[in-house]
């Protein structure tokens, strides 16, 4: 007899009659592109008071109960051993049989809290979800435009790019040519405001894991010393370099917004007199939290992209409309503290309309009343750079204007796009994808299998290498197999055909003489003519990354990703490119001749006042080349063994000789609550070791399906 107990919420739950039914499984080796959880089979929980109450009366409608759409925590015990220690309920339906319920755990519980894209990791007050709640980025990143520096915290700058070379996690400045390193003189400085960062795939995936509130086993987890994974950095390649959400919703504290509280007027009678211009003033001054507004000039008490829009609802001019025409400016000017001027936005008033006809011949005036008219532009400011709102009379006198009260200046600050010496929310370095995706792409690479451990909040992330490995540990199940016959069958699944592609993705900004098409993927071939006959290929794999060329550089080379267009004189990054990853590259220049890279933080083709050289260490990654430590590309290349060669030839020679075995086993609560699929099973009858697939439909005291493929 089976003592079987079901806790829901800490509260003993009545049990149906029937037996309940689980399945266990972490990797399905049919679907490699997938990883998987445990759970019940539905079942109904009787319609007891006991239950009723635990579940929050669900089925009382008037109570408008919030019970039936949240989960509810679980734990099984059976015969004093908890077989589901930590796992998670949902209430499917009611009626007056009872309630529907079902149970997760496992790895499900893991993968569902992995939730949302990357970038929401940096949106706290998102109503949409809850995923940037915890701020895990933060210790890399300044999340508000006024919250205090912290060491760690990206900024970008000439210090953080030229100091960070040697990083080996977090964020890091390395050397890339985004199309503004030069060709030919590698002494030439480099222009750290066209350098972007990168971010060590493994700081991220950390950070990926920190926010499920969960940490890595790193006793079982093999991918956490794997050399390559800590070299991978994921680099900029985005079209645009933005803030984080919590940065862009921060409070504008450098903005500010007045409105003229009288009509400005002005007459310009003297026709020898060519200096008729004036400055407007703003009386009604409704926000200025910096006070950096005096009425009738905005002074900037730091470094911000501002985004200056005038208002003006309505505008009387008189003046000559025969030859050479009145006409008027207003003019929104800029004023750097250089001494230089720009007008940033202006808005010409004529007279070619006008009304109320005075004079004739040469000599002939008029006037208009001006519909509402906007001016708006954007400037980056200096501290100490001005902005203000201008007028200026042009061509023939008289002329007169009134500008009615009402008009209006704001100043917001752009708090979008990043500007050199701002810091940087480092969850933005990164592609925009979902975190399931990132994660996902991670293991695939490394051929990776997770298991959670609910208890404990850990994750072991190993490898059917790890599997192989641990064949002299391997659990014997002889006694376990009832005498109910057996399947075997000689296909995983549906997922696989005879050519099976691992691929990146193809980005055709790259030209086919430098990197050829398919120049990175691999395929895994299985010898057999009844695998998918109806597709003879498909893609198992498909990489987030695309590949990156290398140029020339000291030590050899440095990966390429062409954002700015070398053929116009423009540096912004106006090229579109699929998403990168690169191995950090260590180049120590002492031992290249003493070779020195000057980072500098000027315009242009002037190097500025600024510069720091480095002498040691820099860092210059590469995607692949010939003479690299790694070789993070799927197909072998050189006599480099590739991703698939390193990491996938346990699963190639199950894939080449698949024994999918199913049988029925007898086991104990003790067997489930010790599970651990790192662990291979050994079967006398069989004489041969097997990867457990799954366990399927287990319930206490009664005989289980098993999934067990050969470990070839």
């Amino acid at each position: 007899m089976q003592n079987l107990q079901l806790y829901i919420d800490d509260q003993l739950a009545d049990l149906p009659d029937e037996p309940l039914q689980f399945s266990w499984q972490v990797n399905n080796l049919a679907d490699v592109q997938n990883q998987n959880g445990s759970f019940s089979k539905q079942f109904k929980l009787p319609y007891s008071q006991n239950n009723k109450a635990i579940l929050g009366f669900p089925q009382v409608i008037q109570l408008k109960s919030r019970a039936p759409y949240r989960r509810y925590s679980v734990k099984l015990i059976v015969n004093g051993i908890e077989v589901l220690p930590a796992g998670f309920g949902e209430l499917q339906a009611s009626n007056n049989d009872g309630f529907d319920f079902i149970i997760l755990s496992g790895n499900t519980d893991f993968f569902e809290s992995i939730g949302g894209n990357i970038y929401d990791m940096g949106d706290s007050s998102s109503v949409w979800t809850d995923y940037g709640k915890s701020l895990v980025w933060d210790q890399y990143s300044m999340p508000y435009p006024e919250t205090p520096l912290h060491p760690d915290n990206c900024i970008f700058d000439l210090s953080h790019v030229a100091n960070s070379q040697e990083k080996t996690e977090g964020w890091i400045w390395p050397v890339v040519d985004y199309g503004h390193v030069d060709l030919a003189d590698f002494s030439k400085w480099i222009n750290v405001r066209q350098c972007r960062p990168g971010f060590f795939l493994h700081s991220a995936i950390d950070l990926l894991i920190e926010s499920t509130g969960y940490t890595v086993d790193t006793e079982r987890s093999t991918l956490i010393r794997d050399p390559m994974y800590n070299k991978m950095i994921v680099q900029f390649a985005n079209d645009s370099f933005e803030h984080g959400a919590d940065y862009q919703n921060a409070p504008d504290n450098l903005g500010m917004y007045a409105i003229m509280a009288a009509n400005t007027s002005a007459s310009h009678t003297s026709i020898s007199d060519t200096y008729g211009k004036g400055v407007f003033s703003f009386a009604n001054i409704q926000s200025d939290p910096s006070h950096q507004f005096n009425g009738q000039y905005f002074t900037a008490k730091q470094r911000m992209s501002a985004v200056v829009t005038v208002v003006i609802p309505k505008l009387y001019f008189k003046g000559k409309v025969s030859s050479p025409m009145s006409n008027i400016k207003l003019q929104v000017k800029y004023h750097s503290v250089a001494g230089d001027q720009l007008d940033i936005a202006e808005q010409l008033y004529d007279l070619t309309d006008f009304n109320n006809r005075e004079g004739d011949g040469g000599h002939l005036f008029g006037d208009y009343v001006f519909a509402k008219k906007t001016l708006s532009g954007t400037v980056e400011l200096q501290p100490g750079d001005r902005i203000n709102l201008a007028w200026e009379f042009f061509d023939s006198r008289p002329e007169s204007f009134i500008c009615y009260a009402g008009a209006s200046l704001m100043i917001k600050t752009d708090t979008v796009n990043v500007l050199y010496s701002q810091p940087i929310q480092c969850e933005r370095i990164l592609p925009d994808i979902s975190q399931k995706d990132f994660l996902k792409d991670t293991l695939q690479r490394f051929g990776i299998i997770c298991q959670t451990d609910n208890i404990k909040k850990t994750i072991a992330l190993f490898s059917m290498r790890d599997i192989v490995a641990n064949i002299p540990k391997a659990l014997n199940w002889t006694s376990k197999i009832l005498d109910q016959g057996f399947q075997a069958t000689y296909v995983l699944g549906t997922g696989y055909s005879r050519i099976n592609w691992m691929r990146f993705q193809d980005d055709p900004d790259i030209p086919r003489e430098i990197l050829p098409k398919y120049f990175a993927d691999d395929k895994i071939i299985i010898d057999s003519d009844v695998i998918n006959p109806s597709n003879p290929q498909t893609d198992i794999i498909t990489s987030i990354y695309g590949p990156s060329p290398n140029r020339p550089y000291y030590g050899g080379t440095i990966a390429q990703i062409l954002k700015i267009d070398t053929t116009s004189s423009l540096t912004d990054f106006s090229i579109t490119t699929k998403p990168r990853i690169l191995i950090d590259q260590k180049l120590d220049l002492r031992k290249i001749g003493g070779k020195t890279v000057v980072f500098a933080d000027g315009d242009q083709d002037q190097p500025g006042t600024n510069t720091i050289s480095v002498n040691g260490i820099i860092s210059t990654p590469y995607f692949w080349k010939h003479d690299g430590e790694f070789n993070p590309v799927f197909c072998d290349k050189e006599g480099q063994p590739g991703i698939r060669t390193k990491y996938y030839p346990e699963v190639e020679r199950i894939l080449q000789n698949t024994q999918k075995i199913v049988r029925y086993a007898l086991l104990t609560p003790r067997d489930i609550s010790g599970l651990d699929f790192t662990i291979p099973i050994y079967l006398e009858q069989d004489s041969c070791y097997y990867y457990l697939n799954k366990v399927d439909s287990w319930s206490p005291g009664n005989p289980c399906k098993i999934e067990l493929v050969a470990l070839a």
